[in-house]
């Protein structure tokens, strides 16, 4: 794992500094920041009916979720993902052959 982190100096730069940033920002919109329409997809959770503006993909992940506790789950999880494409697009172009540095 230290190879691989020494091999990538710049992304795991980059990466350490937006963990950073996600981390001050969760705690900073604790425990959600709540938009007009937040509360539409999660009304649609418990019913899993797809409305012509709203699909039912992103009420159906949250009902994975397990928000019953707390709702500062979601964007936790949000973080993780975004982290997480990072991660997969900077392997994508590694294998595509774009440069490490």
């Amino acid at each position: 794992m230290r190879a691989r982190i020494a091999a990538h100096p710049v992304f795991t730069g980059l990466l350490v500094a937006g963990l950073v940033l996600r981390v001050v920002t969760f705690f900073a919109y604790r425990p959600a920041l709540i938009y007009f329409d937040s509360t539409r997809y999660l009304d649609r959770v418990h019913d899993l009916e797809p409305g012509a503006l709203r699909p039912i993909g992103y009420p159906a992940f949250l009902k994975l979720l397990p928000t019953d506790w707390e709702l500062a789950v979601v964007p936790a999880v949000q973080h993780l993902f975004g982290l997480a494409i990072a991660v997969l697009l900077y392997a994508l172009l590694v294998r595509l052959g774009v440069p490490k540095t």
